[in-house]
């Protein structure tokens, strides 16, 4: 009788202790300083510039190129070298991308306007683009201004919505 008792009377503190834990950080989460602190990486600030042209140089041998866009419905990783806006990156996964924009352009003959996503970590888990692992380059085909994506985007961030992170490149190849 007495261990029921003091079971339950523990229960009933505990149950206590957890709404006056909610409540604080429902309504007073500065009182454990677990205000979301806003963080600023470099890539946010040197890659997506919104005043500059961001610059892409993706460096493959023409095989290897050839071979990838030849199989590009596969969506298979190749390897190769990038410069961004000057700054060499070495042994970054490349592939195309997209669903409907991938198989458009790969059963197009008179283009080779692929998308592209570059994984800077694929073939070295250490290595990033200025903290970004991922890159997608897309090529804005259905879209004759090349302008609905960013302004969209651009709206979006500008009324608090949170959305990818968008600049205008030049993507080059060789």
């Amino acid at each position: 009788m007495i261990k029921k008792k003091w079971m339950d009377s523990t229960a009933v503190i505990g149950i206590v202790f957890a709404l006056l834990f909610s409540v604080t950080l429902t309504y007073f989460p500065q009182v454990l300083a677990l205000e979301a602190k806003e963080t600023t990486f470099l890539y946010e600030t040197e890659l997506f510039n919104k005043e500059q042209v961001m610059t892409v140089d993706i460096l493959m041998d023409d095989k290897l190129w050839n071979e990838m866009l030849e199989h590009a419905l596969e969506e298979e990783y190749y390897r190769c070298d990038v410069v961004i806006n000057g700054v060499n990156y070495y042994n970054v996964g490349i592939r195309p991308k997209g669903n409907t924009s991938l198989t458009q352009v790969a059963n197009d003959f008179t283009t080779d306007r692929y998308s592209f996503k570059l994984e800077f970590d694929h073939y070295d888990s250490e290595q990033t683009c200025m903290g970004l692992d991922k890159l997608v380059l897309n090529n804005m085909i259905s879209d004759a201004t090349c302008r609905k994506e960013y302004i969209s985007y651009d709206i979006m961030s500008y009324l608090g919505v949170d959305t990818s992170m968008f600049s205008y490149a030049s993507v080059n190849r060789n």
